[in-house]
């Protein structure tokens, strides 16, 4: 997500499962923003440098982190909408199950989900198959590396915060105080987007736990969510939460 004031005095960038959604439902018209999408609205923002940037390309698509960089560069305030990392990484998991249901369509989608949902060891099968079906060696010889786990809502990210802290200041706004930094830009706080349900959180949470890719290859899940934390202890110390064991 990157969100930006249109007289660039304010940027928020972020990725899924953090609350982006909200603040993009709570954006007024002077301000910009888009979730997973190529912030194009860059084009208007900032005419001149990116008409410069783009003059002998064929592509306009716009990376949002090369967007926040740009941002931070010239001088805008940027802040990053961050969340615990392991309760991400289940929310992020948590989504990617719904959309490979929701293909199935609506009217099958509420049946399977509650099979899901009420059947512990179905769930955990399928979890499972997800990390096999996106198994990937990216050299011979190299361990193995999971697609999963560069879907928008999963994937690592707080090292591109902590460069962005280290290279322009930027400030960390934790998902939890998401209401008063709507409230601070003098926007109006809306109704939360996205919400899950916490018993199927629990349920997925658990399932999690006792997938064999958690205990067969602690790379897959632990050590992975692992180095975010790291960071996340790093750049939120208010709030530092315990590695995965």
């Amino acid at each position: 997500m990157l969100v930006v004031k249109n007289d660039l005095s304010c940027a928020v960038y972020s990725v899924g499962k953090t609350g982006s959604t909200s603040l993009l439902n709570s954006l007024d018209s002077s301000w910009s923003g888009t979730g997973e999408q190529s912030p194009d609205f860059m084009f208007t923002l900032a005419s001149k440098y990116y008409e410069e940037l783009y003059r002998d390309r064929h592509s306009r698509y716009i990376d949002q982190r090369s967007a926040i960089e740009y941002l931070g560069s010239i001088g805008t305030p940027v802040y990053c909408l961050i969340r615990n990392p392991w309760q991400r990484y289940v929310s992020g998991l948590k989504e990617i199950i719904q959309d490979s249901v929701s293909a199935l369509g609506s009217d099958m989608f509420s049946g399977i989900w509650q099979h899901l949902m009420n059947n512990p060891a179905v769930l955990t099968s399928h979890i499972d198959r997800l990390y096999y079906l996106t198994e990937y060696k990216p050299v011979v010889d190299s361990m193995s590396m999971f697609a999963i786990h560069s879907n928008y809502h999963t994937r690592n990210w707080l090292h591109e915060v902590e460069h962005l802290i280290n290279a322009y200041g930027a400030k960390v706004i934790m998902s939890n105080d998401l209401d008063s930094f709507i409230t601070d830009v003098g926007l109006d706080v809306k109704p939360r987007q996205n919400v899950s349900n916490p018993k199927d959180i629990r349920t997925i949470e658990s399932a999690l736990h006792n997938a064999e890719s958690y205990c067969r290859n602690s790379l897959v899940i632990r050590d992975y969510v692992n180095r975010d934390i790291q960071i996340f202890n790093r750049i939120a110390p208010a709030y530092t939460t315990q590695l995965l064991q």
